[in-house]
This record gives structure tokens, sequence and C-alpha cells, in this order.
């Protein structure tokens, strides 16, 4: 079982993919419009981002428990969930869930992963899309 085991750590790429995003929005705004409105977007940007990194719930650990079935250890709780699909985006993992009518998803980046558990969690994602093309 502990090879299906996965230990999350803090992620410096996601802060950083978004500082050079929101960096290069910021320089293409400031070359079109006035310095006041640029910093005015750059305050609401930070605000945003402040509040939506505050309100997100920090994964700790996830598991697999069987082909579907995965638990996700949360700060606050522990969630026991469907996985529906699993998108390698090389810096990435999207791990898509089904909750009705709308999908809930996951990501984890890959600096979150120790290196053994970045090339398990690669075979896994191939192994996982496989059997999803076979299931249609």
């Amino acid at each position: 079982m502990r090879d299906l085991y996965f230990r999350i750590h803090e992620s410096r790429l996601k802060y950083w993919i978004q500082f050079i995003f929101i960096s290069f929005i910021m320089l293409v705004m400031y070359q079109s419009i006035e310095f006041i409105y640029v910093v005015f977007c750059g305050c609401f940007f930070a605000v945003t981002l402040y509040v939506f990194l505050k309100k997100s719930q920090r994964l700790l650990t996830f598991a697999v428990l069987d082909h579907d079935v995965w638990t996700f250890d949360y700060e606050g709780q522990i969630k026991t969930q469907v996985v529906h699909a699993i998108l390698d985006h090389q810096l990435y993992f999207i791990i898509c869930f089904n909750k009705g009518v709308h999908w809930s998803t996951q990501i984890i980046w890959k600096d979150q992963f120790t290196y053994e558990d970045y090339k398990k969690m690669k075979i896994l994602a191939r192994l996982y899309r496989h059997s999803l093309v076979s299931k249609n």
C-alpha cells in the first residue's frame, strides 16, 4: 500500500508561475493604459490572489484506495472521492472529480512530489488514462 500513498509538500512553482503571469499582464497594461490604472489593477490582482490562496484548502497527502476511489487528506478533513480523470501537463497534474453536474478538480504541482513519487504519479496517470479510454 505504500506505493500508492503520496505525501505532498508546499509548492514554490505555483507562486512563481502566477507571479510571472501577473507581471506579464501588468507589463502589457503599463504599455497600453495610464499608470494610475495599472496601480489600481495591480492592487486588485494582489488582493484577489491573497483571498484565493487563503480560501483554498491545503492538501497534505493522498492515496489510492481502489482503481477509482481515492482518499485526500486536507488540513481540516479527510475526503474519499471518485476520480474520473488525471491530466498530466508536465508541470502539474489535474485530478478531476465529478460531483453531479459540475466538475471539481485538484491541482498538484511537480515540485510538491519527491522524484520517486513524481515518477509513480506519471505512470499512474498514464495507466489511468488508458483505463478511462477503455471504459467508454
